[in-house]
């Protein structure tokens, strides 16, 4: 079951499942395409933290981005720019695969669901669909949503008193 928050997106997904065609299989092994996602995460979130141009290899051309709040991107140098932005003030300090799939019915397809760290520990959840082009794994369809942290009920107290203080 998928945490409240990505609910909406998983019915996204379940949607992009039924409408995406396969272009035909790939002959990798599954632990071979694992290892390669790994390895891309890894180089787009060092893409990321440096700004590099070379974030635009990770994604397919006409790749659709929709991140919370904000409008669907299906243009690279939209999507190129607003990464940009965002790296300047959230760097990257981890990523974490949660759930990752490939179904025989569609093997050029690899759905991937976790979430990611900024240096202020806010954690960005994502749904990420993988497809195979020019031997290549690469994003097809990227969901963000952020997850908002809830204050404990004691520094929620402490808030109002200090407020409460200065009134």
């Amino acid at each position: 079951m998928l945490p409240k928050i990505l609910w909406p997106w998983g019915v996204f997904l379940g949607f992009s499942m039924s409408c995406l065609a396969a272009t035909g299989a790939i002959s990798t092994s599954p632990r071979e395409i694992q290892a390669e996602l790994d390895e891309r995460n890894t180089q787009w979130m060092g893409d990321f933290n440096s700004g590099s141009q070379a974030l635009q290899d990770h994604y397919l051309e006409g790749a659709l981005r929709l991140a919370e709040k904000g409008p669907f991107l299906e243009n690279a140098a939209e999507r190129l720019r607003d990464w940009t932005t965002r790296q300047k003030t959230e760097a990257i300090q981890a990523l974490h695969t949660s759930y990752r799939i490939r179904l025989q019915e569609n093997p050029d397809r690899v759905y991937e669901a976790g979430y990611f760290l900024d240096a202020n520990q806010a954690r960005t959840h994502y749904l990420w669909v993988w497809a195979i082009d020019g031997g290549r794994w690469r994003r097809e369809i990227e969901l963000l949503t952020r997850e908002v942290p809830v204050a404990s009920e004691e520094a929620e107290r402490d808030r109002i008193d200090e407020a409460r203080r200065k009134w």
